[in-house]
């Protein structure tokens, strides 16, 4: 499938991230677990349990840690896929600067500190 990403890279882990979901346009701010599949300077992929779900529109709160560092972005979910026991979804972050050249370096320093101990 083809996708129009202009984006500068998309950092995708071997093993998902933990990380904290909440839901912004809902007037309980309940806060869910979610995995981090991967990032990029303009969105971010997560998995959920089936348990409970997003929709695309929603305006949710991401909240994750890289090499020890907190990472939190707003955005809006753009789209899903459920599966039997777990959905993806997509996520276009409002990201400001500041925010981007935090998580570049972060995954800078991950990519500088995975070749040194290969």
């Amino acid at each position: 499938m083809y996708y129009k990403r202009n984006e500068a890279y998309r950092f995708t882990f071997a093993t998902p991230i933990d990380g904290k979901i909440k839901i912004l346009n809902e007037d309980e701010k309940t806060i869910y677990h979610t995995s981090v599949l991967d990032v990029s300077l303009n969105g971010i992929r997560v998995k959920q349990e089936a348990a409970y779900s997003l929709n695309t529109g929603d305006m949710v709160q991401v909240t994750y840690q890289l090499m020890k560092a907190d990472c939190q972005a707003v955005g809006t979910v753009v789209w899903g896929k459920r599966h039997y026991n777990y959905h993806i979804f997509g996520i276009k972050l409002n990201a400001e600067e500041e925010y981007q050249r935090h998580i570049t370096g972060l995954l800078k320093q991950m990519v500088k500190s995975a070749g040194e101990n290969d």
